[in-house]
């Protein structure tokens, strides 16, 4: 047993390291639409510490199918309108237009989503950008 104690503090401070290393989204919140109620829910990937975000209906509409930014800093969704909120529920951007299924492309800093048909890119600011 004296084996145990002498390597044990090692492991539990490795794996302590590691978990505060991962990404931002890897392993972290979670945002749920809710079944019932406005808003969406953020809840840690162990289904512990629910809070709701973005209930004001004038502010987020109904917020569907919530989707994080690559970095975790912010979240996007429709609701009809597209909304990109942070993490407390404030607004980035409330002013795109309606479209379903909007997401962060890998950089961040652009929206992509369908309208008309057709694939549009928004920057998070609200400035189409040119397909390439």
């Amino acid at each position: 047993m004296d084996w145990f104690r002498s390597w044990a503090p090692a492991v539990v401070l490795g794996l302590a390291s590691l978990a505060l290393a991962a990404f931002p989204g890897a392993n972290g919140l979670l945002a749920v639409q809710p079944q019932a109620g406005g808003g969406i829910v953020l809840v840690g990937a162990n289904g512990r510490g629910a809070r709701r975000i973005c209930v004001a209906k004038a502010r987020c509409g109904t917020p569907v199918w919530p989707r994080w930014s690559p970095d975790g800093r912010a979240l996007v969704f429709a609701g009809p309108g597209i909304r990109i909120v942070y993490p407390d529920g404030s607004c980035l951007n409330c002013r795109f237009g309606a479209a379903p299924n909007p997401a962060f492309e890998p950089g961040g800093t652009v929206i992509s989503f369908i309208q008309n048909g057709q694939v549009t890119l928004d920057g998070i600011d609200g400035i189409r950008q040119p397909l390439i």
